[in-house]
């Protein structure tokens, strides 16, 4: 009081306690001697603060270690859950999860970095007392260790320097409940600050802790104890250092049966922060070799694909400086030459499948019906007559002499001996007037006219003769019906042979038929292979137009990519130039 000016000067003296007990008492003494010296208003409010149990990580990874009504406190912001400061009762943990009054739940093993556990504590505020933020709030410029002083406005505070002078009015936080008394520090919270006394209330302190407190004051410093000799002997042999699980486990307080063998990852871990000792082993030094062999092979593909990237920019279009309307023009006599490409590839094509695929020889039949129809669409060469069936020839008959009877024999001999004996007009009549020349079309319907008149006059006879219109035909037979005999054992003909036998005409037409019906079918089966040709042709320009697509797509992504490149270089080149130092004046007159 004497040093401070009974509270008005608080940066000329520190007040320091070790523990929270020690300090709840130093801070009780001194608030009744600032109230009776008036620093300190006689009355205020109360309110609940945050004290802290100080419990470790380990501890509050456990949710079994939370009961219902143990207070946490948000040391950072939790999103949806809680903000730095605020604080919420455990009602009950299942399952590793805690659930809070205020219906939020957390998980204590992740939320072990936000909370700290401990208990609810009622206090007097009153006007000019000080208090002490425990708890970052950066949007609000409150930071751990600031000090505050208690204002008559209701809700408002006084941010104070470190020296105690006035820094700024603000407003209390809401819910804002992890602080404490600001009169008195602990050791560790001093660290860093400086006054001119220090005062010291401790009943026992390690070296550290004694050292700390004690090299706080400029000027004089004043410890007090209930007892010297207890103090001397806590100082002879508490140090002040943690001991790791390590040591304790060498001085026998751990036994060793209660250890448990690291994990892979913690070893991996905590090998990277062992010197390396690798260069020892061969093996180790070959595995490195190998790394680096394979880091170096993938830094020449990676230049490889960028040489070959180049290299296709620069077939393209070129070396230099490429224009929109230079790119237009490439790109155009890129694709005639794609498009004269194409076309001798399919020329190509079509001329390997003509040699793999030659045209198939035509038969006779074959090429005596293309000359018939190469004569009928000869629109000079026919004659206009009325239109009558249409009567296919038989090509290239075989000789019928065999196929004549006798008596047809006689009655042409009697015909032609007739003829000869004709007047002698009739034949100057034929010669003043003779007779057009046929087409090849009217030949060959005499032909087939006059191989119907001789076969309508061929006797039927058991057995035809053998037609071959084409080499190698489709045989045509009737199916054979066995014939029966009578009781005087005589053949008797069956239905199917008392039938009229068909003329060698009909006999033609019906193979006639049956090679259009086969014309047809082969016909039919080429449009098929050529309609799958075409639209297996169209599948394959779909898919070579998406695909070059692609790759003007790909080449514009790159080209792009290079342009933002170049020029995102071009800056940090001209903003490096700008940091250069610039010569001073003097230098320039």
């Amino acid at each position: 009081m004497k040093y401070t000016e009974n509270g008005e000067f608080i940066d000329r003296s520190l007040l320091v306690a070790p523990t929270h007990e020690e300090g709840d008492k130093l801070t009780a003494a001194v608030r009744a001697k600032l109230k009776a010296s008036g620093s300190v208003a006689s009355s205020g409010k109360t309110a609940k603060i945050f004290r802290s149990w100080s419990k470790p990580k380990a501890w509050l990874k456990d949710s079994a270690n939370y009961a219902p009504g143990t207070v946490i406190a948000f040391i950072r912001n939790m999103k949806d859950i809680g903000r730095a400061g605020e604080t919420a009762t455990v009602e009950r943990s299942e399952d590793g999860m805690l659930y809070l009054d205020n219906g939020k739940c957390l998980y204590a093993k992740a939320a072990s970095d936000f909370i700290e556990a401990g208990e609810l504590r009622e206090i007097e505020l009153c006007k000019g007392d000080l208090i002490q933020f425990n708890v970052n709030l950066r949007d609000r410029k409150i930071y751990n260790g600031n000090i505050a002083q208690i204002t008559d406005t209701p809700g408002k505070v006084m941010l104070l320097y470190p020296d105690g002078k006035p820094r700024e009015l603000i407003d209390m936080p809401p819910d804002y409940s992890t602080f404490k008394y600001g009169w008195v520090t602990t050791s560790h919270k001093a660290q860093g600050r400086t006054a001119e006394t220090v005062v010291v209330a401790a009943q026992a302190l390690d070296r550290k802790a004694f050292y700390v407190a004690l090299s706080r004051g400029r000027s004089r410093v004043a410890l007090h104890c209930p007892e010297k000799e207890f103090l001397k002997q806590q100082l002879s042999f508490r140090i002040g250092d943690r001991l790791s699980v390590h040591d304790l486990a060498g001085d026998g307080q751990i036994a060793p049966d209660n250890l448990l063998s690291l994990s892979k990852d913690a070893r991996s871990r905590k090998a990277k922060t062992l010197p390396d000792t690798t260069y020892k082993s061969i093996a180790e030094r070959a595995r490195k070799l190998m790394k680096k062999i394979k880091r170096l092979a993938g830094n020449l593909v990676n230049i490889k694909r960028k040489i070959s990237a180049r290299r296709a920019r620069n077939r393209k279009y070129g070396f230099g400086i490429v224009t929109e309307e230079i790119k237009l023009e490439i790109e155009h006599q890129n694709a005639l030459a794609a498009i004269e490409e194409q076309q001798a590839q399919e020329a190509r094509a079509a001329e390997i499948k003509r040699m793999l695929n030659p045209p198939r020889q035509l038969s006779a039949y074959e090429e005596a019906m293309q000359q018939v129809r190469a004569a009928s669409a000869l629109p000079q060469a026919t004659p206009k007559k009325e239109k009558q069936p249409e009567i296919y020839p038989v090509p290239n008959p075989r000789p019928r002499e065999s196929v004549v009877s006798k008596p047809v024999s006689d009655s042409l001999a009697v015909i032609e001996e007739q003829q000869a004996k004709e007047p002698r007009a009739a034949e100057i009549e034929r010669m003043l007037n003779p007779p057009r020349q046929l087409s090849a079309y009217e030949e060959a319907m005499q032909q087939v006219r006059a191989a119907s008149a001789l076969a309508q006059a061929t006797p039927k006879k058991e057995k035809q003769p053998e037609i071959h219109p084409v080499p190698n035909p489709k045989p045509f037979r009737f199916p054979e019906t066995p014939a029966f005999s009578s009781p005087d054992n005589r053949a008797v003909p069956n239905e199917a042979q008392s039938k009229r036998r068909l003329s060698a005409y009909e006999e033609a037409l019906q193979i006639k038929k049956e090679y259009e019906i086969r014309f047809q079918e082969l016909k039919a089966a080429e449009l098929k292979a050529a309609a799958e040709r075409a639209e297996q042709e169209k599948l394959a320009q779909e898919i070579a137009a998406r695909e070059q697509a692609e790759r003007e797509a790909a080449e514009a992504a790159r080209l792009e990519a290079e342009r933002k490149e170049r020029l995102h270089k071009a800056a940090e080149l001209r903003a490096a130039q700008a940091k250069k130092k610039k010569p001073s004046r003097g230098m320039d007159l």
